[in-house]
């Protein structure tokens, strides 16, 4: 009887221990979508190439060579809500750069699914850093650091807000997937003895 009781007992913890493990498994993230020319039919031969660039992890997704479907499986414990994930797509003729700022949703929902790009011509891209200027001569020098989380605003020719975005760790910011013509960038609150370089 005593043995039957031993027996009961192990097998228990055996079945905790397992429970406990599948619970601790991080769940699936999958971002996966089509990519399509710019008239819509669909694009294939494509690298696609995704970075966080909050963590600097990079990820190239599969890609079937004649489809134009991509796929990534990470896991949950791959990806933060706030990370920002750089997609570079391209292909022999096009190329295409995109930000996401993950939410708590996609953590949620297990991923990006049906998250589709179409390439677009003439689009063009603009980046920068939000440098530390400590010794306030206006030029990037050795040892001076990019300031993380300050929003940068983007204008056109008219003053309209085109975009805002937060820089990353290291001051860097990305505005994508942009028509030809004149831009300025701002600041919502100014930043003593700072620097902000951008370029095309």
């Amino acid at each position: 009887m005593r043995q039957k009781i031993y027996i009961c007992v192990l097998v228990s913890m055996i079945c905790m221990a397992c429970a406990t493990l599948a619970i601790a498994q991080a769940a699936p993230f999958v971002i996966s979508g089509y990519i399509f020319n710019p008239d819509g039919s669909p694009c294939s031969s494509l690298d696609v190439y995704i970075t966080d660039l909050d963590t600097s992890m990079n990820w190239t997704a599969e890609t079937p060579l004649t489809s134009n479907y991509y796929e990534l499986v990470l896991n949950s414990s791959n990806i933060n809500t706030g990370d920002i994930l750089h997609f570079n797509i391209s292909n022999s003729s096009q190329s295409l750069r995109f930000n996401h700022t993950t939410t708590s949703s996609d953590i949620e929902n297990g991923g990006l699914t049906s998250f589709n790009f179409t390439f677009t011509s003439n689009r063009i891209n603009i980046s920068g850093y939000k440098i530390n200027d400590t010794n306030g001569n206006a030029l990037w020098n050795p040892g001076e650091q990019g300031i993380r989380g300050w929003n940068i605003m983007l204008k056109n020719a008219t003053d309209a807000v085109v975009s805002t975005i937060s820089t990353n760790p290291q001051g860097y910011c990305e505005f994508t997937n942009l028509l030809p013509g004149s831009y300025n960038s701002c600041f919502p609150v100014s930043h003593p003895n700072s620097l902000f370089s951008m370029h095309k």
